[in-house]
């Protein structure tokens, strides 16, 4: 038995399922299976038209623990170990780079983390200088206009990044923290054995060249 030819064949056939699911009721799916997640499904982002992981029932993830399962016979407890410990010194890169563009700005922070690093997951909000200072902690940040303005930066160079073929980092609010009801970064590392950390720099440096040309126009 062909095994991959069997696994294409079956996700095929699932794709061309809710494909012709969707044709007769464009809304069933996703009103049985939608969560409406903000930190998922954002409204503003782009193509949001296209995404149809509120209409599945794992999000749009398929045989999650079988691919697990298969990923670990292939890397072994040492390849996995050394994938995930990957993933970490790459937050912990992203963290001190993000740190050392601040110590050299003279107008506040450009990048301001909205709860502090944890596991792979960088929370942050990218602040422009048009918009400066920002401080979470600051009762000023409560004035309605330059929190709209900040809400709409993130959603902005996401879009720039999309189209220019550039990293895809999701954004998202979570009104659970202090000012999380506006847009902000959230950057987890998973699945890096292609990434390092040039690549992490060149993502640094076209947040801020799209964040500083979209704040000048």
């Amino acid at each position: 038995m062909n095994l991959s030819r069997s696994i294409f064949s079956q996700e095929t056939v699932s794709v061309a399922t809710t494909n012709e699911s969707n044709h007769k009721n464009n809304v069933t799916l996703k009103g049985v299976n939608a969560t409406s997640a903000s930190y998922l499904f954002q409204p503003d982002k782009l193509f949001t038209e296209y995404d149809i992981g509120d209409k599945t029932i794992q999000c749009g993830r398929k045989t999650d623990s079988f691919k697990l399962w298969l990923m670990w016979k292939s890397l072994g407890d040492a390849g996995i170990s050394k994938s995930i410990e990957k993933c970490y010194d790459l937050r912990k890169y992203m963290v001190e780079k993000m740190v050392e563009y601040n110590s050299k700005s003279d107008n506040g922070d450009s990048w301001v983390f909205v709860v502090p690093p944890s596991c792979t997951n960088i929370c942050f909000w990218y602040v422009p200088n048009a918009l400066k200072p920002f401080n979470p902690s600051n009762e000023k940040n409560n004035e309605d206009d330059g929190r709209l303005l900040l809400h709409k930066v993130a959603p902005r160079i996401k879009a720039k990044l999309q189209k220019n073929g550039g990293a895809l980092i999701g954004f998202q609010t979570d009104t659970t923290v202090q000012n999380g009801d506006i847009n902000f970064f959230r950057m987890v590392f998973s699945s890096c054995d292609t990434v390092d950390e040039r690549d992490i720099d060149q993502t640094l440096l076209d947040i801020i060249n799209i964040g500083e040309e979209d704040e000048r126009k």
